[in-house]
């Protein structure tokens, strides 16, 4: 049955034993291969172990990286996407080193980049800037989607000279890079979702999303909108088992405190109610205090499974605290 379950937890071993539970339980098609979403080949192998100690038997299993998963997604929802993308940062990279020459000498907003290729006669630092331009790129795609759509319709530039070059230069080099990027292929898969105007025939009966402690707002809304035709199983690693999203480091209280303390005084400032929570947790959590908030942003089922062992060391102690916030 089609759906989004966030399984979360605070040991990688119970998650794992739930995971292969799930999938022995609640069989599909027996020739189809059981899809893992996972980070590392360490935890492909890992994982695949505790499935086989749990089972019997760990056969028929994809483990897959999200972006592999995903550009499997698109081939098979969207019509002629080709086998490999054109927008890889390789490519990218030697599309921006040949624009650049033509668009400085004839683009204005150009003048930061002119300025700073200045006496480069070798083209050593121009390969270097096509280099960190196609990595910037790339990552506009994954983590400002939306930004890279404006820019595709010439819109979104703003006040930001820097957006200003940039935006041309990705128009241009979108010019000579054919196909589409995955922000394009990611809204048309989503449009197609929202239509229910595709075949799911192709598409696996079941993706388990194991292991990953932080998934751009990209990745989690493919997955949400494909929880609509298939099971999504998101596996999440949680020390805590309240709710954590909102607790601030002792740092970050001081920055956010500063702007009240200067404009209203003291006591302004502890109108904020911010919450500290358990200090290792609130210090070291960031990422995972990130992941928490975009995730709860979505409507899913939740199961927890978290385990409280015996205090019996400072470790778990410390362990026993941050599980109870």
């Amino acid at each position: 049955m089609a759906g989004f379950t966030l399984l979360t937890g605070n040991r990688l071993e119970e998650l794992a034993r739930v995971l292969a539970v799930r999938t022995r339980t609640r069989p599909v098609d027996p020739f189809t291969p059981e899809v893992v979403v996972i980070q590392s080949r360490g935890m492909e192998r890992w994982l695949a172990l505790e499935i086989a100690r749990y089972t019997g038997i760990a056969a028929n299993l994809n483990f897959p990286f999200p972006e592999a998963f995903l550009r499997t997604v698109f081939e098979k929802i969207l019509p002629e996407v080709p086998d490999e993308t054109p927008f890889r940062r390789e490519a990218m990279v030697l599309g921006v080193y040949a624009l650049l020459p033509g668009l400085m000498s004839a683009d204005p907003s150009f003048d930061p980049i002119r300025a700073y290729l200045r006496e480069d006669d070798r083209g050593a630092k121009r390969i270097q800037l096509a280099e960190q331009i196609a990595h910037l790129f790339d990552q506009y795609i994954v983590f400002r989607p939306d930004m890279i759509r404006a820019w595709d319709n010439g819109q979104g530039i703003g006040d930001n000279p820097h957006q200003l070059w940039q935006s041309t230069l990705w128009r241009e080099l979108t010019g000579h890079l054919e196909g589409s990027h995955r922000a394009g292929l990611w809204q048309q898969m989503l449009d197609l979702l929202r239509r229910k105007s595709i075949s799911t025939d192709d598409l696996p009966q079941r993706v388990s999303v194991f292991g990953i402690s932080y998934l751009p707002p990209f990745y989690l809304q493919a997955l949400f909108a494909l929880s609509h035709v298939m099971t999504v199983d998101f596996y999440q690693l949680n020390p805590c088992q309240e709710f954590w999203a909102d607790i601030v480091s002792g740092s970050e209280e001081k920055k956010l405190r500063r702007p009240w303390l200067d404009a209203f005084g003291a006591a302004a400032g502890d109108e904020l109610h911010l919450e500290e929570g358990n200090r290792l947790l609130a210090s070291l959590g960031y990422q995972g205090r990130v992941f928490q908030g975009l995730i709860g942003d979505f409507d899913a089922e939740i199961e927890d499974v978290f385990q409280r062992g015996p205090v019996a060391t400072l470790l778990a102690a410390i362990q026993d605290d941050i599980l109870h916030l």
